[in-house]
């Protein structure tokens, strides 16, 4: 996992600076004029750039400051899927028992469990239909563990596609992140690798890391494998 850690080395020091586009959530970050920039985890969209600007002209960084992160009450989160090449603002729009959906301005939803466990995604086409993540939470919550993922995706023919794993979570190490905004945050960084369970020996294996508080109640940051189409995507949690 050599390019994942390449990639987030760059993310942790300039996510912001390095974005190519920004939709804001729901809640207040949709009615502040400087959410009006192009791009979306859907992809980059010119036609929704603000007057004079384009995908390759915008500078996020001008947005995702001190003052305009805390000049919302809600919570914040910042989403960035590289093989899409977007980026997204999503706000907190309903709970279902554990589960906290959070959806972008244009329509793409997240599903999370506590701590920031992604469990589902809603309307990026090849879409996590449901993670099942129980024993993630556990092993992340004592900093280690041998556990069993299952993810549930569409085929190109809409059926169920049920995909095992056999994952190993560890912990790192202790470490400061930098997030948008000026912010930073002391964490603990986990890793948490998985290979195809037996008779799945096709699949790709992956690896998932997680910056969460001390006491394991926040994710901070993460990447989290979505399936082979959508790659990895990284969450950034801003408020």
């Amino acid at each position: 996992m050599g390019t994942v850690l390449e990639m987030r080395r760059g993310a942790i020091i300039g996510a912001a600076l390095a974005l190519a586009g920004l939709v804001a959530g729901c809640g207040p970050e949709a009615q502040n004029p400087l959410t009006r920039l192009v791009g979306s985890l859907v992809g980059q969209g010119q036609d929704t750039a603000a007057p004079g600007q384009s995908a390759a002209t915008v500078d996020p960084s001008r947005v995702l400051t001190a003052e305009y992160i805390a000049s919302g009450s809600g919570p914040l989160l910042l989403a960035t899927l590289p093989s899409r090449d977007g980026y997204a603002t999503l706000s907190p729009v309903g709970r279902n028992g554990a589960v906290e959906t959070w959806r972008s301005a244009d329509g793409i939803g997240l599903s999370l469990t506590p701590p920031g466990l992604l469990v589902a995604t809603r309307g990026l086409g090849p879409d996590l239909m449901l993670a099942e993540t129980g024993a993630v939470v556990a092993a992340l919550r004592a900093g280690e563990g041998d556990i069993r993922r299952v993810h549930r995706l569409l085929d190109g023919e809409n059926h169920e596609d049920a995909r095992a794993y056999d994952c190993r979570v560890v912990t790192e190490t202790d470490e400061m992140i930098f997030l948008p905004g000026e912010q930073t945050r002391q964490t603990v960084r986990l890793r948490e690798h998985c290979v195809p369970a037996a008779g799945q020996e096709d699949r790709k294996p992956f690896d998932n890391f997680y910056w969460t508080s001390f006491s394991g109640d926040v994710i901070w940051q993460s990447y989290q494998w979505l399936g082979p189409e959508l790659g990895t995507i990284f969450l950034q949690r801003l408020r």
